[in-house]
């Protein structure tokens, strides 16, 4: 089951989709000077001064000026990952600097692989803010995209490495979420750079032992399953997920009121105001009640796609479209949204979906009570705000989740279905709302930031990408409406799959230090190329 590719933000028939805000106030502590000598753009991007969906910053780098830059952010790292010149790890490094860097300021690939920042990879259900700094937007995705490098070379430093990698644009945990132009936003800068990571590593397919050998990294000695099985608070240098607690922002409010039956979490600290980033979320739901709302109309087939999407494993992440009784949905990954078709019995589905466990579960961290006192329960947008287990609404349907039911897909029977009216009907043994929602309560719980879905579907497109950079594009733009998906099926704020994102892209990069990611992806490309 998957994600229809619909580009929200340029189809006019959807424009009543979009919720139209305009936030202006940037909150920060302190002003990261940036690292870049690069002077782009910084034309602030708003209603009232529109810029075009493709429009690049339009200043470059002076020839020759490239390795002086692009030193500057390695001196930013090197007080945990010194970097020697004539080496291949500095050349890798050095191809990947002036790769983001095209895509950032041209909007081209010097390297052959699939432009990856541009607006129309973004499908969303909000309009981009007037917020810009286009220098401080360039330091943010190179920060990353080094980041991303040096963590999966040096697992063990990674914490420290993307720490830095997160920070080097001046974006810190205590920014807004919302608020900013395209090329200035800090979260869709860093996804950007997860992607052409993973591309740029199978187009040029580096030589990662010595890399790793030059950076004295090593290894973990467990396959990537086992990894993503262990504990998800456990965070020493030798254990493989990240201490997101580090430099990842916490969630924003609606918060479960008593908790009682979880009394070892407490709330986050009050490191920062937000008001704004809730406030956006709640006019985002409201405007996806009013839209999004399984009645007959243009938007009743998204809602469908976005209830199929509740699934992820290999049945619905790869194969052909599927048709039943009542619905037609399609694959995540598939001919409808990137042009090709997979096998879920393939080794690249096996490894996706490792990936994509991988991903989902290092949220953990961020949610875990035994290790931070900055936990929270982050109600779910379709779950009642002021009691945890209980829908958001008794008589309005449209206000709840729309994914406590199964789709009738052959894997099993449908709870029931809404009919040509957009009510409920009941089956197999649902006979009224309160068996229904017994059934359902496990699915109402205080748990939506980050999202896992979201963050586990970035780690399985950049597995995609990895594979088939020509198509890192298509690939990120079915994984970035998959993500909008969850946000229609009132199962996440957007702010909950802006951040599960990015956490996933980080992931993804140490994933790829266990010790049998890089032979199952050898082993997928070898099947790949007999199809």
């Amino acid at each position: 089951m998957t994600a229809v590719l619909i580009i929200l933000a340029s189809a006019a028939a959807v424009s009543v989709a979009f919720l139209v805000w305009h936030l202006t106030k940037n909150k920060k502590k302190g002003d990261t000077p940036a690292v870049s000598d690069v002077q782009a753009s910084s034309t602030p991007v708003g209603d009232n001064n529109p810029t075009p969906p493709q429009e690049p910053p339009q200043e470059q780098v002076k020839e020759g000026a490239y390795d002086t830059v692009f030193e500057g952010f390695l001196d930013c790292f090197s007080v945990t990952a010194e970097v020697e010149r004539d080496t291949k790890t500095y050349d890798h490094l050095h191809m990947l600097f002036r790769e983001t860097y095209s895509q950032f300021n041209d909007r081209k690939s010097l390297f052959g692989i699939a432009v990856v920042h541009k607006k129309e990879n973004f499908p969303t259900l909000y309009q981009f803010g007037s917020i810009g700094d286009q220098k401080r937007g360039l330091d943010t995705i190179v920060g990353w995209v080094l980041a991303l490098q040096l963590a999966e070379l040096m697992p063990r430093k990674r914490t420290d490495i993307l720490k830095i990698g997160y920070e080097l644009g001046g974006y810190t945990r205590y920014d807004n979420i919302y608020g900013y132009d395209f090329n200035s936003d800090p979260n869709l800068l860093r996804m950007s750079a997860g992607i052409i990571y993973a591309a740029m590593r199978g187009k040029m397919n580096p030589d990662i032992d010595a890399m790793r050998k030059e950076m004295g990294g090593a290894k973990y000695d467990e396959p990537l399953a086992t990894l993503a099985n262990g504990k998800r608070d456990a965070v020493s240098p030798n254990d493989f997920f990240t201490d997101f607690r580090e430099f990842m922002p916490t969630a924003p409010a609606p918060y479960a009121p008593g908790y009682t039956d979880r009394p070892d979490r407490t709330y986050p600290g009050e490191e920062r105001d937000d008001f704004d980033n809730l406030e956006t979320d709640r006019m985002i739901h409201e405007m996806i009640v009013d839209t999004y709302n399984l009645k007959p109309n243009e938007h009743y087939q998204e809602c469908v796609q976005a209830i199929a999407d509740k699934e992820a494993d290999a049945g619905h992440m790869f194969g052909g479209n599927r048709q039943t009784k009542h619905y037609h949905f399609h694959p995540i990954f598939g001919k409808d949204t990137i042009g090709m078709e997979f096998s879920p019995d393939s080794t690249l589905s096996m490894l996706a979906q490792a990936a994509f466990n991988a991903s989902s579960s290092s949220r953990g961290i961020l949610q875990s009570a035994s290790v931070s006192p900055k936990q929270y329960g982050r109600l779910r947008p379709g779950c009642s705000w002021k009691q945890e287990g209980c829908k958001n609404s008794s008589s309005d349907d449209s206000r709840n989740v729309l994914v406590d039911f199964e789709i009738e897909d052959g894997d099993g029977s449908p709870t029931g279905y809404y009919d040509e009216n957009g009510n409920w009907v009941y089956m197999n043994g649902i006979h009224n709302p309160d068996e229904f929602n017994e059934k359902s309560k496990s699915q109402l719980y205080a748990n939506s930031y980050p999202s896992g879905h979201s963050a586990g579907i970035i780690g399985s497109a950049m597995v995609l990408a990895e594979l088939y950079p020509d198509k890192a594009d298509v690939i990120l733009r079915a994984a970035n409406q998959f993500a909008v998906n969850r946000t229609i099926a009132r199962y996440h704020w957007t702010s909950d799959t802006i951040n599960g994102r990015v956490l996933g892209t980080a992931t993804n990069a140490v994933a790829h230090a266990s010790s049998d990611y890089d032979d199952m992806l050898a082993k997928a490309r070898k099947e790949l190329s007999h199809v």
